[in-house]
Parts: structure tokens; C-alpha cells; sequence
């Protein structure tokens, strides 16, 4: 009897001593909060805040600009053939092609031609004529639809990564010569350059293109830049400012003038109620290649957040 009262006693000191952690543990105040459950992990793990960007485009993305007609014959040729070309870049799947919009009656060749007069002129309004029917004065010495012209262009050189320009150098029996060149918008290298013949054939005001000459011409330009896919992602080795050393090179073919995308080395994963997992790829810049050398680059960062830019070293780089 008494082992067992001795047992009871020391069961009822044990449950005692329990019972008073228990309440000095949820008593507020004093050794912190309770902590009865056992809340369930969140959502979204805690990731470090980077500024992220959201990019031109996935695809290394181009405008065709109006060829210069330097033969004063191609007339509709020379507006129907940039959306020819258009259609079919993006059919090949390797470009993100951004409409002309306002510019599709305007070329390239028109504004350095405007340029020129305006310069010729010391800055005179070279369409005066134009300017005085319409009751306009040219702003800071520019005539309005030189500067309009202007910030069009640059509006779409800054929404992509190149352009494709060119001229119309020969046309005859219904055949043209096209010099064109593909050029980087940023830094306005030209990546790649060539020449080439388009049959085509009129009726009334409708110009048809030889779909297998435009598909030839796009094979080209294509071939010209390495498939992204096949390339190896880079990282980041170095950070001067806006210069970033990367570990990629001539042996990874990499060029000057190459676009690419730099991201977090880490993606963040989010997890539904449902158990599906998603990735979240956070982009922290845009860069193009300024130089090349055996087994690096040197790359210059022309989007990122402008209050707070957050790339660094170890951050990863995918071309376009």
C-alpha cells in the first residue's frame, strides 16, 4: 500500500509540475507567446527581394523597318515588302516580330533623309511649306514632323532587340536586289549583313513575293545567330556597375551583339493547395554583348530597375 501511495504521489507531482509549464508557457509576456499548434508552412517560401523586370520578350524580338528605295522605280513594292518579310520571320519561330504601327508608311531612309535637308538648311524648316498650311512653328528649331518621326522610331528601337534594314539597290523584270542588315537597337551593332534576289509579280495595285525567296532570305538570317536552346547558360563572374564579366565566349559562339536575359540564380517555387508545383523565374536585367574574348564576355546591362537594379555576381545569363 504504501509503494503505492508513494507511486500515486509522485504520478500527481510529475502532472503538476507538467500543467504549471504548461500555463507559464502560454501565460503572455513572459517567456514569449504560446505556442499550442503547429501552423502549417506558407505558400511562397521566403525568397531575399530582388528587383525584377519584366523583359522585351522571351525571343530575341525585331521590327522591319521600310527599305530605302534607292532605285525611285520599286514604288508599292517598298510598302508591301517588309510585311512580306515580317510574316515570314515569325514563321520560322526564332523572333518575336513588334508591329510598325505608325511607321508603316514611313522609312528609315526618309529620316536620315530629313535629317540631311535639316542640316543642310542650319536648321531652317526644310517643310515650311507643310508647317505654315497647318499653322506650326518648328519646336526648338526641329520641324514637328521631323521630331514626331523621330521619337516614333525610337519608341520601337526601345522595344526591341534589333531591327531589320535595308535598301531596294536594283529592280528589274520583275526581280529586286535587296542590301539589308539585321543591327542591334541598344548598341547598334550590325549582327549580321547580306544581300539578296526577290521575284515578284503585280497585278493592279497587289505586289506578290515569292514565298520561297522570302523563306530562303529568312534561312539566312536565321542560321546567322545560334540557337538559343543549344546554347549552355552563363554566369555571372563579374559585376562592375552596368559591365558584367560573364563565362561564356567565342568557344560557346557567342558574338557581339547578342542579346540576353540575366536571371536570380534561384526560382522560387510556389505550391498550391492542390500539390502542383510552379516556377517563378525572376528577371533582373537585359544585357548585350560588347565584347568577346576565348572563354568570357563583357556584357552591358541596358534594362533593369532603374531606382533599385539588382543584378550580381553568381546571377545567371540566357541568350535570346
Amino acid at each position: 500500500m504504501n509503494r503505492k501511495r508513494t507511486r500515486i504521489t509522485i504520478l500527481a507531482q510529475v502532472s503538476a509540475l507538467l500543467l504549471a509549464a504548461v500555463f507559464v508557457n502560454c501565460a503572455p509576456g513572459f517567456y514569449g507567446e504560446a505556442r499550442l499548434f503547429e501552423y502549417p508552412t506558407p505558400l511562397v517560401p521566403v525568397e531575399p527581394a530582388r528587383a525584377t523586370i519584366v523583359p522585351i520578350s522571351q525571343k530575341f524580338s525585331m521590327a522591319v523597318f521600310n527599305f530605302i528605295d534607292q532605285t525611285g522605280r520599286a514604288g508599292a513594292v517598298t510598302e508591301g515588302l517588309p510585311d512580306a518579310l515580317s510574316t515570314a520571320l515569325f514563321q520560322s519561330n526564332r523572333f518575336a516580330i513588334h508591329d510598325r504601327g505608325q511607321l508603316r508608311h514611313d522609312d528609315y531612309g526618309q529620316l536620315i533623309s530629313m535629317w540631311q535637308k535639316y542640316q543642310k538648311h542650319q536648321g531652317k524648316d526644310v517643310i515650311g511649306e507643310k508647317s505654315a498650311e497647318k499653322g506650326k512653328e518648328p519646336l526648338g528649331g526641329i520641324p514637328h514632323s521631323l521630331q514626331a518621326l523621330q521619337q516614333e522610331f525610337n519608341a520601337i528601337l526601345q522595344s526591341v532587340d534589333t531591327v531589320l534594314i535595308g535598301a531596294i539597290t536594283e529592280i528589274d523584270n520583275s526581280v529586286i536586289t535587296l542590301d539589308y542588315r539585321v543591327v542591334n537597337s541598344w548598341s547598334r551593332v550590325v549582327l549580321y549583313a547580306g544581300q539578296h534576289r526577290i521575284n515578284y509579280s503585280r497585278t493592279g495595285k497587289t505586289v506578290d513575293f515569292d514565298r520561297e525567296d522570302l523563306r530562303r532570305m529568312v534561312k539566312l538570317v536565321v542560321n546567322a545567330f545560334p540557337n538559343p536552346n543549344a546554347l549552355r547558360t552563363g554566369q555571372v563572374l563579374v559585376q562592375d556597375g552596368r559591365t558584367l564579366t560573364v563565362n561564356l565566349g567565342v568557344k560557346d559562339k557567342i558574338t557581339v551583339g547578342m542579346n540576353a536575359l540575366i536571371l536570380a540564380p534561384g526560382e522560387q517555387i510556389l505550391r498550391t493547395p492542390s500539390g502542383q508545383k510552379v516556377r517563378d523565374v525572376m528577371y533582373l536585367a537585359e544585357a548585350y554583348v560588347a565584347a568577346v574574348y576565348d572563354n568570357s564576355c563583357k556584357m552591358r546591362v541596358f534594362r533593369a530597375d532603374s531606382k533599385h537594379p539588382d543584378y550580381r555576381v553568381g546571377d545567371f545569363v540566357k541568350f535570346k
